[in-house]
């Protein structure tokens, strides 16, 4: 290399600039179309990231229509399901309520016709028991006769026929309080349990006044007084704790 060589160097400097201008600078016309190049590149990745970043935003809004599309969808079908659920319950609330009311209607039928059942046995027993009491006076009236006639009857078998008469009465009054306590199955029970100080003669009384007989009646099928008969319904009152108010018979139908 030269040394001290200054015009040279200054040639040499120049040159590097000049090719520096003609390779290097964007105003060159060599240059020039290389740059031109790199901006429609330049132009182009810009296009395509617009395109890219359009689509995503697409994609985006279209994600939020089918997000909102799907909530509403399932908003839609809960509400749906409440009120399918509401009317279900609905209905079952109305059936249930239909097969009590239906229950309480046939329960008040059964126990209308069981009530219906006991007054007509009632008063088929009531029917029964002035029966026995005309069967009783009958034979009383025979055993007058009888009696009268003690010359033309054998006395053994007088004797023996009053007997089956009496026993009779009795056989008959115990077939009636079994048919009374067969239809009047928790009657004496009742009685029992709430007056357990009242005596079978008290009992008694008691079951022909729920047959609602007359005093007359029951003074003829008890073989008593009218006035016994008044007197034992006092004293069955007394027994009971009855105030005065109260209606004996309408009490003893409801045991």
């Amino acid at each position: 290399m030269d040394k001290g060589n200054f015009e040279k160097a200054y040639e040499n400097l120049n040159m590097a600039k000049v090719l520096d201008a003609q390779f290097f600078d964007s105003r060159s016309e060599i240059n020039r179309p290389l740059l031109e190049i790199k901006d429609q590149f330049r132009l182009e990745q810009e296009r395509q990231l617009k395109i890219i970043q359009q689509q995503r935003l697409e994609q985006l809004e279209q994600a939020d229509k089918i997000s909102f599309l799907q909530r509403t969808i399932l908003l839609v079908g809960i509400i749906f399901l409440i009120i399918v659920g509401l009317i279900y319950v609905k209905y079952l609330r109305s059936k249930h309520k239909a097969e009590k009311e239906l229950i309480r209607r046939n329960k008040e039928l059964e126990i209308k016709k069981a009530k219906e059942l006991l007054e007509l046995k009632n008063k088929e027993l009531a029917t029964s028991a002035l029966q026995l009491v005309e069967k009783d006076e009958l034979f009383g009236e025979l055993k007058d006769k009888i009696k009268g006639n003690q010359g033309k009857v054998d006395e053994k078998e007088l004797n023996s026929f009053i007997r089956s008469i009496s026993v009779s009465s009795v056989s008959n009054w115990q077939e009636f309080k079994l048919r009374f306590t067969d239809v009047n199955e928790s009657f004496y029970q009742n009685l029992t349990a709430n007056y357990p100080q009242l005596t079978q003669s008290d009992h008694r009384i008691c079951a022909l006044i729920k047959l609602n007989l007359s005093s007359k009646d029951m003074a003829r099928l008890l073989g008593i007084s009218v006035e016994s008969v008044h007197t034992t319904r006092y004293r069955l009152r007394k027994k009971m704790g009855l105030p005065r108010s109260a209606n004996l018979e309408d009490f003893i139908a409801e045991l």
